[in-house]
């Protein structure tokens, strides 16, 4: 190797280690500050206005693709950073791996659904849920999802189609297909027992949080299930939760 290469070697080597550059930077039209986007080590590259991800080790980890990057955390999770191609979200991680491809309309922070590990996300208007990994918990099938927990059951949440609702839990699964017009909130009934009014063509019945129906909606009002005394919600406490759905 001849003394004037090694030279601009070394010298290339002495900028990025005083001034936290990259080889990158000379192929593409920008380059960020580091730790514009959190981590100290990450820095934003910009090449024909898409952008990507690049270390101080001058790794591209990201390559130029992306109309937007946001920053680690901003959804809550310090590993996980928004994406945006084309008015569409996704979502990456710290490696630079897409986890969750930019097909969604909406993608809501983490902890936002009542779940710190589950977000809802939004496809051609219907809603979902993604966890940490970008897998799909619950398909973007629903036009609203509610919050886990506003139930008074942790792992359930409420999800309407077409005006009717139903439940699903922490796993995705769908325990109570969307077939009631009302679900009440679930209240104690004996020691281990949380049971909810369901309301459907007007009759009244019971379920239990698995989804059993414990009393066939073919009752006219509420106070004619013998089985325990609960009621549903002021109309203007229901309206002001399913508002404060997703």
């Amino acid at each position: 190797m001849s003394a004037t290469l090694f030279s601009r070697l070394l010298a290339i080597t002495l900028i990025i280690f005083l001034h936290g550059k990259s080889f990158a930077q000379d192929f593409h039209d920008k380059t960020s500050e580091f730790g514009v986007l959190g981590p100290k080590h990450l820095a934003v590259i910009e090449k024909y206005g898409k952008k990507g991800i690049v270390n101080i080790d001058g790794k591209t980890v990201l390559r130029p693709f992306y109309d937007e990057i946001g920053s680690f955390g901003e959804l809550g999770v310090d590993h996980l950073a928004i994406v945006k191609k084309d008015g569409m979200f996704g979502l990456i991680n710290l490696d630079g791996k897409v986890i969750l491809h930019p097909y969604y309309s909406k993608v809501f922070p983490f902890g936002k659904s009542g779940a710190q590990h589950l977000a809802v996300v939004e496809r051609r208007g219907k809603k979902g849920v993604v966890d940490l990994d970008g897998k799909i918990v619950i398909h973007p099938f629903y036009d609203k999802i509610g919050r886990f927990g506003d139930l008074g059951v942790e792992n359930l949440a409420l999800v309407v189609k077409s005006r009717k609702q139903g439940l699903a839990n922490l796993d995705g699964k769908i325990t109570v297909h969307p077939l009631y017009d009302e679900i009440s909130k679930f209240k104690q009934h004996g020691q281990n027992r949380l049971l909810a009014l369901v309301r459907r063509n007007g009759k009244y019945g019971m379920i239990d949080t698995e989804g059993n129906i414990i009393a066939q909606p073919v009752h006219n009002e509420p106070k004619d299930i013998r089985i325990i005394n609960v009621q549903f919600e002021k109309k203007k406490t229901l309206k002001d939760r399913l508002n404060k759905m997703f």
